[in-house]
């Protein structure tokens, strides 16, 4: 069982999927967890991060203000693929409403940008860990 459960971490679980227009932002997030072991794969529209769902991605970290669809939207179309991916939804404006609507669809994580990287990836481990007692 723990072999199964290394296979998953290590060959899916530790892609993620940053989908963010703002270059600057998904870059930071991007070496952060490149330096922390992760394999990232960058999209700066919807459009663009469907085109890259089909790769190994465990974990998506999606802009709520996009230029094409809204994340909230995006969100739901990846849950619908993959049900089991974790999925962060980030924002500037971290309003209860953007909150509990991601919650609601699904959203593992809701952080206000700019985005706390400390905060970030200990919530991940810790949804790892639980995933793993399962």
């Amino acid at each position: 069982m723990a072999r199964i459960l290394l296979y998953y971490f290590e060959m899916e679980w530790k892609t993620v999927l940053i989908v963010d227009d703002n270059l600057e932002s998904a870059i930071t997030l991007k070496e952060f967890l490149q330096a922390q072991g992760f394999k990232c794969l960058l999209a700066s529209s919807a459009k663009e991060a469907l085109g890259l769902i089909n790769e190994d991605v465990g974990v998506a970290v999606l802009d709520v203000d996009l230029p094409d669809i809204d994340g909230f939207t995006l969100l739901k179309v990846l849950k619908g693929k993959k049900p089991d991916m974790i999925t962060a939804v980030i924002s500037a404006h971290s309003s209860w409403e953007n909150k509990s609507r991601a919650l609601e669809l699904g959203a593992d994580f809701v952080f206000a940008k700019p985005l706390n990287l400390s905060s970030f990836i200990e919530e991940l481990k810790e949804k790892f860990k639980k995933g793993a007692a399962k």
